[in-house]
């Protein structure tokens, strides 16, 4: 994030959250080490967001739409009617 356009702007005026989609202490580690970093260079307010992670990709998105799978467990009714309206991951 310190090489997007104006960092220090948005470290001023947001709150940061990341999501974890794994948990191995490599990624720990580089995790902390950059929150420390922008903590300290941009007085960054940055939190972890703990979420039921769901193991789904776009593509098994693809392949479930496509094989007129049910996708409840894994999208908000929302984001399936959003699918559908766009007639997204199609195809062609």
């Amino acid at each position: 994030m310190d090489m997007w356009y104006h960092p220090e702007y948005i470290f001023d005026n947001a709150t940061i959250v990341y999501v974890r989609r794994e948990n191995d202490s490599e990624t720990t580690k580089r995790i902390d080490e950059k929150c420390s970093q922008y903590r300290e260079k941009f007085n960054a307010n940055i939190l972890p967001l703990s979420l039921n992670v769901v193991e789904m990709s776009s593509s098994d998105i693809r392949k479930a739409i496509a094989n007129n799978e049910e996708l409840t467990n894994f999208l908000s009714s929302e984001i399936i009617n959003y699918i559908k309206i766009n007639r997204l991951y199609l195809g062609n």
